[in-house]
């Protein structure tokens, strides 16, 4: 059946929904003006699967958990294969509606159920205690090429179960998110991708470009964010076997903030994931900010800022092409730093010597022995400086010339470590109910 609105309808109840499409396959456009006001009212709701929704007009909900768009329901009924299409305009503005059986949260669209696709070309704007979009299900995709404004979350992917994977959030468009801590885009259960090509705004304390919550999450920026709050991210990774790139630009302008911090929930000896940079990362605060796992960085971009990787055994890879206009902090931990021909300059602030903590690996310049590369150091001062070319140095902070050893390096023959390249390296073209701070704070 397809069915056509083309009148301005409203309603004022608590509870009283415009539309309810329970016809399984479905297809409903709107394309006149639908306002509710009351309470847990929303303009379009879904209660079959299969249905395709398409609004070309508008829809405004200011009640208390109203939505312009939901299908199915969080702790009820779940609907699959459902697609909603906004082409117009979505305004919500009320706050979270609870009673004794019914949780609603005032979003654009919200959907619970697998195999969703939601797409939006219009605008929505999101300015209650509520998200854009928000999903909850299997192999679902969002995709964004209008315009998005929410206060607390632009583009969410949540959990009930745990086993929600499969899904990916893609911005094309622009997304800006207003409250503290906040979300641009954000998973928060674990096997799925995230992808921007757009523009993501985030302002507020301690809020989020994108957080990777959930183990094995994958994600790509090859477009811009930005985080202007005090102690604002610009991407958190938190979980095991993350991996993020960017192509793009992520900049931080707050007191404190982070452009991508490793969650300070990771626990020690797991595996933090790997941040591979081929953009720039430029932050007030950290460019990189690491935590207690095993966090892996390879940077063949443009950093500014300080790279503190926390502890754990961590890699830094210093790559060709690459620059860090700041410190790179290794922390505790058995930590590898990889030196790439062509790098530029370096400056490590803690290096340990002794070859069971930290290790240089400067098998790219092919000396095979201490002695050949110490023929191209020197003393300055407290520190060491090794010259490893014409164009690539490093400085060792607070480090005796002779106290280094052959167990601080890995020489030619030993093997170049091998840099990993994360998600990038496969993938660049599009392909609990509660939001998650970053718990550890900057100053632990």
């Amino acid at each position: 059946m397809n069915q056509v609105n083309t009148s301005n309808l409203s309603s004022s109840g608590d509870g009283e929904d415009i539309f309810v499409l329970t016809q399984r396959g479905a297809h409903f456009t709107n394309m006149g003006n639908l306002m509710t006001s009351g309470d847990n009212a929303d303009g379009i709701r879904v209660s079959a699967d299969g249905i395709v929704v398409r609004n070309l007009g508008t829809l405004t909900a200011s009640g208390d958990g109203s939505l312009g768009i939901v299908v199915g329901d969080p702790f009820g009924m779940h609907y699959d294969n459902v697609t909603a299409i906004n082409l117009g305009t979505i305004n919500s503005s009320g706050g979270v509606y609870e009673d004794a059986v019914t949780l609603a949260f005032p979003d654009g669209i919200d959907a619970f159920g697998n195999h969703e696709t939601v797409l939006n070309y219009g605008t929505i704007n999101a300015l209650g205690d509520s998200v854009a979009i928000f999903t909850v299900g299997i192999g679902s995709r969002v995709i964004n090429h209008g315009q998005i404004n929410a206060a607390v979350g632009g583009m969410i992917a949540d959990q009930i179960n745990g086993d929600e994977i499969g899904n990916s959030l893609i911005n094309y468009g622009n997304i800006h998110v207003t409250a503290d801590e906040s979300h641009g885009m954000a998973f928060l259960v674990g096997g799925n991708v995230a992808l921007n090509y757009g523009n993501i705004v985030a302002d507020g304390f301690h809020s989020f470009g994108i957080a990777m919550e959930g183990d094995g999450n994958r994600g790509e920026n090859a477009g811009s964010i930005l985080a202007t709050g005090e102690q604002g991210r610009g991407v958190l990774l938190l979980g095991e076997h993350l991996s993020f790139d960017n192509h793009g630009t992520i900049e931080t302008t707050g007191i404190d903030s982070v452009g991508i911090r490793f969650a300070g929930e990771n626990l020690p000896g797991t595996d933090g994931g790997t941040f591979t940079n081929f953009g720039s990362v430029k932050a007030a605060g950290w460019a990189v900010q690491g935590s207690d796992s095993d966090d892996h960085v390879v940077n063949l971009g443009v950093m500014a800022g300080t790279i503190d990787l926390g502890a754990g055994n961590d890699l830094y890879v210093a790559g060709h092409g690459s620059s860090l206009a700041g410190e790179l902090i290794l922390g505790e931990g058995n930590d590898l730093v990889v030196a790439q021909r062509g790098f530029g300059d370096l400056t490590i602030a803690d290096f340990l010597v002794g070859g069971s903590d930290d290790v240089l690996d400067v098998s790219a310049y092919g000396y095979s022995s201490l002695d050949e590369l110490l023929a191209h150091a020197l003393q300055s001062g407290s520190d060491v400086v090794l010259g490893l070319s014409g164009h690539d140095q490093v400085v060792l902070e607070d480090t005796a010339l002779a106290s280094l050893s052959a167990n601080d390096f890995l020489f030619g023959g030993a093997g170049a470590h091998a840099i990993g390249g994360g998600f990038g390296s496969e993938f660049h073209a599009d392909a609990g109910l509660g939001m998650h701070p970053d718990a550890a704070p900057l100053a632990a």
